[in-house]
């Protein structure tokens, strides 16, 4: 938060309200204040979601690389699971299917 929106946010409201120019600076700030806390939201979630991932994977003992005709996997050489990739997202995917998978089967 900048020390402006935070003067802004700090004034008294008589103050913040007393005219229209005042009144608008005061939104905008707010607006502003709401736009970066729905981006904290979101990032927080996809953080979220990425350490369940890590806690799935943690929980298996991934053992090897691979190249596959789709591209990168990992597998777990205890019960033969593996999970292919070509990239960030779709590892994360492919996490995703594996756990819905699993769950489903509890």
């Amino acid at each position: 938060m900048s020390v402006m929106t935070r003067g802004i946010i700090q004034q008294h409201y008589r103050l913040a309200m007393c005219t229209e120019n005042s009144r608008r600076q005061f939104h905008s700030h707010a607006q502003v204040l709401l736009a970066e806390r729905d981006q904290l939201k979101a990032e927080n979630e996809a953080m979220r979601k990425d350490c369940e991932r890590l806690v799935f994977c943690t929980s298996h003992p991934w053992q090897q690389f691979f190249q596959g005709e789709y591209g990168w996997g990992v597998m777990d050489c205890a019960d033969g699971l593996s999970i292919p990739f070509k990239d960030a997202d779709s590892l994360r995917s492919a996490i995703d299917r594996v756990m819905s998978e699993e769950s489903s089967h509890d």
